[in-house]
């Protein structure tokens, strides 16, 4: 505690300084100043300082100035409430940012996607991430990583990420992006433990997500875009946990859509058979969600954010031409009851035309669009949200229930209930009706084709978070 000796100062000034669990409060003799709780990544004590008394609050602000809109901001303090240090005091940085006294290093890097979201992963980068790891001693101490292409994240996972995991090296990744960058570093790790490969050294890297994408469903669900330091909380106080993850096998001849759906790729081969198979960690979708995540897929509807995904559903349930929303048309199957044994697989859900399925390991699929309540953060529960044709006027009614949290579960027309996965067989002549959405990707199944999807073996990556 401060006293006459050791008088509290913020700034250089002295202040009386008061704390809760929504804001620091400091008067000082001239005004008052608050600091939102939420906007506060730690305290440190200053590098440069020879003050052990003296504190640095590492807060993010809004910051018109920057090209990024936000900065960092370094409060120079003493004398701050026990209160306030014990939630908010880092002396010593996690396991996940230094080496073991038995280890000469750490690998640790950061990723930037240049195409996440509206773009801003580098000028982020800059404001707020590169100063906040240089208060913290760690200025020179990561690789960092810019995306050039769709193919960077795995290129580098194949390269650098997953020979260092089997030879045993720790590995942070820091990743600036969004969903889609996580599933690329997944599908390459779980593809690998698909092969069977000794793995007895390896060491599960962990992923530290700074969310910048559109949707940014796993950050929003697990907790780290619960405040407003983009993840930098969580980095600095969190602790590696398992990200659950499914497996999607697709018919032969089934394409993934890349370059905005001008270009296509095979998928990865499913061990020896001639199935394709892709990994995820959020979502799988067929219907209104995929199509409307396929159709905003480009370089004009990214402009406007996630209003983009409103946008597309308002052009599939009301197209401009005056005709009718599509009813998709095939076969869905739930897999109940331990799908290794294949058991529960007669029951299918009902009739031949469907409008929304999708299975769900998350909770929110952007901020405040809570898809499945029952969902906690990691929890390894796949869940299915489903309903069939309806107007467009009661779709659109759904779903803006799913903003007023979840509450579009209770309505008579939608079937919400954990599965252990899902079969669906496409009776669609048009190609553009049977794509499915895997974590943001686009798959178009070929004619008669189907993807089968059951939760994955066990996961190769950690995501960091607090608890």
């Amino acid at each position: 505690m401060a006293d006459a000796t050791h008088p509290r100062t913020v700034r250089g000034a002295q202040a009386s300084i008061t704390y809760d669990e929504d804001a620091l409060l400091i008067k000082y003799n001239d005004g008052i100043e608050i600091i939102e709780d939420r906007c506060i990544i730690a305290t440190t004590g200053r590098i440069s300082s020879r003050d052990s008394r003296e504190r640095s609050i590492l807060i993010v602000k809004t910051d018109e100035t920057s090209e990024s809109g936000s900065s960092l901001e370094a409060i120079e303090a003493t004398g701050l409430p026990p209160a306030f240090e014990e939630w908010h005091a880092i002396d010593l940085l996690p396991l996940h940012l230094r080496p073991t006294p038995s280890e000469e290093r750490i690998d640790l890097h950061v990723i930037i996607s240049t195409r996440s979201g509206t773009g801003l992963g580098h000028a982020f980068f800059q404001d707020v991430v590169r100063p906040c790891l240089a208060a913290f001693g760690l200025d020179n101490a990561y690789e960092t990583h810019r995306t050039t292409s769709e193919r960077t994240i795995t290129e580098l996972a194949e390269s650098i990420f997953l020979p260092r995991a089997k030879s045993g090296v720790r590995q942070t990744i820091i990743v600036l992006a969004g969903d889609g960058a996580v599933v690329d570093l997944v599908n390459v790790f779980q593809s690998w433990h698909l092969n069977n490969e000794d793995g007895a050294s390896f060491v599960k890297p962990a992923i530290a997500l700074i969310p910048m994408g559109t949707g940014n469903a796993l950050a929003n669900s697990a907790g780290i875009n619960s405040d407003a330091t983009h993840g930098l909380r969580h980095l600095l106080r969190g602790s590696p946990q398992e990200i659950p993850t499914f497996k999607a096998m697709f018919s032969p001849g089934s394409e993934l859509l890349v370059h905005d759906a001008r270009k296509v790729e095979l998928l990865a081969k499913d061990g020896e058979s001639e199935h394709g198979v892709i990994y995820g960690a959020v979502v799988c979708s067929w219907g209104l969600h995929a199509s409307l995540v396929g159709d905003s897929d480009t370089a004009e509807y990214r402009k406007h954010g996630s209003d983009r995904f409103s946008m597309a559903a308002k052009e599939l349930l009301s197209p401009s031409d005056g005709s009718a929303s599509h009813a998709y048309k095939g076969k869905v199957t739930l897999i109940l009851d331990g799908g290794n044994e294949r058991q529960g697989f007669s029951d299918a859900l009902p009739g031949q035309q469907h409008m929304y399925i999708l299975a769900t390991m998350v909770s929110n699929l952007e901020q405040n669009f809570r898809i499945s309540p029952h969902t906690r953060p990691l929890d390894g529960q796949m869940r299915l949200l489903y309903f069939g044709p309806l107007p467009g006027e009661r779709v659109m009614n759904i779903m803006g229930r799913a903003f007023t949290d979840g509450t579009h579960i209770k309505d008579e027309a939608v079937t919400y209930r954990p599965i252990d996965g899902i079969r669906i067989d496409f009776d669609e002549d048009e190609a553009h009706w049977r794509r499915v959405c895997v974590d943001g990707k686009i798959i178009r199944v070929d004619r008669d084709g189907w993807v089968e999807v059951s939760m994955g073996e066990q996961s190769l990556l950690d995501l960091i978070v607090v608890k």
